[in-house]
Order: structure tokens, then sequence, then C-alpha cells
């Protein structure tokens, strides 16, 4: 189940540590939105990039979901994507997914500008 923001709509979109706990509390694997693996997409029309395509590689990764690259026909960075999977495409997922710890959770709730798009 996707448990982040839209890609490119949100920057700090990656951020599935504390949404990630509901997921898997209910035996849902939680997953991220699609990531680009290249800092460029050549002619995209949003004028965007992305300064962090291996962060976005490892979260996916991490998640225990599906990983969603969203480049566009052959402009996939191959290396960077298959550290996230073996030799044959099989994703290297963890046996749990990578969770937000207490302490993360806790600065969150005391945080006054709470924000209650971190609880869906």
């Amino acid at each position: 189940v996707r448990v982040s923001n839209d890609y490119h709509l949100q920057p700090d979109q990656w951020k599935i540590g504390v949404t990630s706990h509901l997921a898997n509390a209910l035996g849902l694997a939680p997953s991220k939105d699609t990531f680009w693996t290249t800092v460029e997409q050549a002619g995209n029309s949003y004028g965007k990039t992305e300064p962090y395509p291996s962060l976005q590689g490892a979260v996916s990764t991490l998640s225990k979901g599906p990983v969603g690259p969203g480049d566009k026909i052959d402009g996939t960075n191959r290396t960077l994507l298959m550290r996230c999977c073996n030799e044959d495409g099989l994703i290297l997922k963890p046996s749990k997914p990578a969770r937000a710890i207490d302490e993360q959770i806790m600065e969150v709730i005391e945080n006054i500008e709470f924000k209650l798009t971190l609880i869906y």
C-alpha cells in the first residue's frame, strides 16, 4: 500500500517512516510513490529535477513494497536501479519495512506544527 505523497508534488515524499507503521501493523507492505533514478529527465514537462536519486531508491527498497522507477524510456540509471535487486531482478527486501523509531514519533507528536498529512 502506498504510504507516501505524490512524487515531485512534495519535496519530502520519501519520508515514510511514520506512515509505514500503520501499513506494517495491518500486514501490508508499505511503499512510496515512483521516483527518478537520475537527477534530470531530458524533456520532462514539469521542469523538475531529482537531487537525491540514490536516497529515493534506498527508501523504495527498504519500504518492503514495490520499487517503481518513473523514468522515461531509455532514461533510467540502470546501475542505481539494480542496487535494489539481484541479477535476476528479485527485489532485495528487508524482513520488516524501515520505520521511524519511537523518538522520531514522539518528536512529531510534540511538534506544535503537527501536520495531519503524517497520519493517513
